[in-house]
């Protein structure tokens, strides 16, 4: 029984243990528009409703796309800046 099981198994596992065929961290957009220069929060949702996070060094910002844990850009939340 459990050597008719094996194979079962690990095709079930290498089917499922893939990653989606979601949006490619490359396939994200940039912001719509990048908020203004004295902005000073960590996490800014540009106008169509995508969430940023601020990352950088030196005073060189960068805003990188926020995603999800299936690596979804997170969007469909309020705009920081109505």
């Amino acid at each position: 029984m459990r050597i008719l099981l094996l194979p079962l198994l690990l095709t079930a596992c290498a089917t499922t243990g893939q990653p989606g065929g979601g949006t490619s961290i490359r396939d994200i957009r940039p912001p719509a528009e990048l908020p203004p220069e004295d902005f000073a929060g960590a996490q800014y949702a540009d106008s169509r409703g995508c969430v940023y996070i601020r990352a950088g060094a030196a005073g060189n910002v960068t805003w990188v796309p926020r995603v999800d844990r299936r690596r979804q850009h997170l969007c469909n939340v309020e705009p920081t800046f109505s």
